[in-house]
């Protein structure tokens, strides 16, 4: 803006001319954005000689001071701020005046700040319409705006794909950028696009967007597939190799990167092969894919086949399928079988060494197939081939790991027969799988102590080494008997039980067996089989009895029969002090029921009649005998001796009494006194004698 200049005088005894202040902000627009920087310059010259003006100039807002007064630097201010709000503003800056020039006010310079400048965003897009996918497109863009309204405009712009956003770059200060789209990993999908850019705004800068008016059209790739060799029907032997080769190529002047996938060889409709891509090199726009069928290891059938290559296409190429060849297989096929140790068993135990065994037999009055066989397993070569002999060549494979394999054995040929493969499968498992049987008894109800035999069988469904540990016999739960295994299966098992040594409870007895298993062999457990035990026992009520010498004491005893047992029981009673007697009743019970033990007790006596005692008798015989005269004596030795022996044999006539030398009687002492174990036993009668025992304490005080 042209300055506009305005003149005064002061005098200070002398005249002089000066210039007012003038306001500047070049390059000046009187519109700028929200938070844009604005400047303004007030600049004061001097005329004629006069010295350079001093001082400050003061800024406004219409009339509101504006940041600090600004010391004036070669006659000029500037006060530059970025918070000026939106709507009008009237700047002026007065100068402070100094010794030589006088204040003064500048004309009001106006300009107005805007909420957001306004921006221009183009896409302009000039290459290819139609677009083979996968080969990348560069959308480039613009965003046009005015740099002195504010800063340069930030955020990112997006590019949207029929309306859905697919892309975004973030504005850096340059007005132009681009998009790169339909790349390889991530194409666009067939069909018809139209492109758009949108721009959101920033503080300073409105959104806008912009479109490219022009539609750009994406298509598949296509891919050209036939079949090279060979070029006429063939006929072969079985198992006589045959090359099929095939070359895909690429179409289009616009080709997408190369195909990926596989290239697939057909019998009819079942793929029978496939071939990965490989072998595209920069500028190459074919490859070749080579097949080798009805080879030993998969031969292909008598009769007619129909041989073609298709390639099924990826996410960007189109497939093709190519022609067809007729093949015809011929050949004098033997009866070729492939059998195994496995045998009928559907596994066998990891570790355990499996041989197969192929078998070429004669056909059509023929000599026996000679030759080789080669066994595969699971696809791969199990060794060399096997030279059979009389028709026969096994093998043995080494580390089969657990799961299915498919076991094949394919037969050579030799002038004669033709080449034969078969196959077959077996299972390998970690660990065998067997079945526990426990055969019911023969009598499903049995005596207490009559012995009788649970027989078993364990035998195994896998095949593998025999089964070693110990099979359990459980009786309710609770280990009964324990058998080693020795030898082969199937294993045959028999517990002896219920013997007069280890008779069984009373009651229902359920038996199961148990095999632990082991590290080759799983668990088993046995069906239960049951056998009822008739058994039957004795308590008395109470177990412990008082009685006084002389009385007598009862005590009732319980008899309970298990099973169906019910038989007659008798009893008797052992353990009773001296002087003591038991008796029943009644003095039996059949089946349940109870008896009535009566203990009876002796009390003591004594007895009127005195004899001499024994010591007595022998002094007084000595004192009379000792008292005769010498010559005496001789004569009644033997009648003294005689009197002595008659008297000492009455003291031994008491019945247990006591007889006193100074005129004391004879008696009877009763029943002892004392803590005593009294036994009863009960017997039960007929077919099987079973005896059961309880015991109580006794007392005589």
């Amino acid at each position: 803006m042209a300055p506009e200049y305005f003149q005064c005088r002061q005098h200070h005894g002398r005249s002089c001319t000066c210039d007012c202040p003038q306001l500047e902000s070049g390059p000046w627009q009187h519109h700028r954005a929200f938070g844009a920087t604005v400047s303004v310059t007030g600049t004061l010259a001097s005329i004629g000689n006069g010295p350079a003006p001093t001082g400050t100039l003061q800024f406004y807002d219409g009339s509101t001071p504006i940041g600090a007064p600004v010391p004036l630097q070669q006659g000029a201010g500037t006060y530059t701020s970025a918070a000026f709000a939106v709507g009008s503003h009237s700047i002026t800056a007065v100068y402070s005046g100094d010794s030589n020039y006088p204040s003064v006010t500048s004309t009001p310079t106006t300009f107005t700040v805007i909420a957001q400048g306004t921006d221009t965003l183009s896409l302009t897009y000039t290459g290819a319409t139609t677009v083979t996918m996968g080969i990348p497109i560069s959308i480039p863009g613009k965003i046009q705006y005015s740099p002195i309204l504010g800063p340069a405009p930030s955020g990112a712009v997006s590019l949207l794909e029929d309306g859905a956003a697919i892309g975004s770059v973030t504005l850096n200060g340059s007005s132009t950028f681009s998009f790169s789209v339909n790349s390889l990993t991530s194409p666009l999908t067939p069909g018809t696009h139209v492109f758009t850019l949108s721009y959101p705004g920033d503080a300073h800068w409105s959104s806008s967007s912009a479109s490219s008016g022009t539609s750009i059209l994406i298509q598949h790739a296509t891919s050209n597939l036939i079949l090279v060799l060979p070029t006429a029907p063939v006929s072969a032997e079985v198992g006589s190799p045959i090359k099929i080769v095939g070359a895909l190529s690429e179409l289009g002047s616009n080709p997408a990167p190369n195909p990926t996938g596989d290239v697939q060889l057909l019998d009819g409709t079942i793929v029978i092969a496939s071939v990965p891509l490989s072998g595209f090199t920069p500028g190459t726009t074919s490859v070749t894919v080579n097949f080798s069928v009805n080879t030993p290891a998969a031969p292909l059938s008598d009769g007619m086949h129909q041989l073609s290559l298709n390639y099924p296409g990826d996410s960007i190429w189109i497939g093709h399928p190519s022609g067809s060849l007729a093949v015809t297989i011929t050949g004098n096929v033997p009866k070729f079988t492939l059998t195994s140790n496995v045998g009928a068993f559907p596994n066998a135990v990891h570790g355990t060494p499996v041989t197969f065994t192929a078998t070429a037999g004669a056909v059509n009055g023929l000599a026996t197939p000679t030759g080789t066989v080669q066994f595969y397993i699971d696809g791969a070569a199990a060794g060399s081939p096997v030279p059979m002999s009389g028709g026969v060549a096994t093998c043995t494979p080494s580390g089969l790991s657990v799961g299915s394999h498919t076991a094949t054995a394919a037969y050579s040929g030799n002038s004669t027969y033709g080449s034969v493969t078969t196959n077959g499968t077996v299972a390998i498992v970690t660990q065998g799988s067997d079945a526990l049987v426990l055969t019911a008894p023969s009598a499903q109800t049995v005596d207490a102590g009559m012995p009788f035999t649970l027989t078993g069988t364990l035998n195994v469904t896998s095949f593998g080494p025999a089964p070693t540990g110990t099979v359990t016999l459980l009786d309710n739960g609770t280990a009964l008997a324990t058998t080693t295994l020795s030898g082969n299966p199937p294993f045959a098992l028999s517990f002896p039980v219920n013997t007069a040594s280890a008779p069984l409870a009373g009651g229902s007895n359920s038996f199961t067996l148990q095999y632990a298993g082991g590290s080759q062999w799983t668990a088993a457990t046995a069906a239960a089989q049951s056998v009822t035990v008739n058994d039957f026992s004795v308590a008395p009520a109470q177990t412990a009895l008082t009685v006084a010498p002389g009385s007598s004491a009862t005590e009732t005893l319980n008899v309970k029969y298990l099973g169906s047992l019910a038989a007659t029981t008798t009893f008797t009673c052992s353990g009773l002090p001296n002087e003591a007697s038991c008796s029943f009743n009644p003095a039996s019970v059949t089946g349940s029921g109870s008896t009535t033990l009566t203990i009876t007790t002796t009390g003591a006596t004594k007895s009127e009649l005195r004899w001499l005692t024994g010591g007595g008798a022998t002094t007084l015989a000595c004192l009379l005998f000792f008292g005769l005269p010498l010559r005496s004596r001789k004569w009644l030795l033997l009648p003294c001796a005689l009197l002595a022996l008659f008297i000492g044999g009455l003291t031994g006539c008491g019945g247990g009494g006591n007889m006193s030398g100074g005129g004391g009687g004879t008696g009877n002492s009763g029943t002892p006194a004392g803590n005593y174990t009294v036994t009863v036993s009960a017997v039960t009668s007929g077919t099987t004698s079973i005896t059961h025992t309880t015991t109580f304490t006794l007392t005589v005080q």
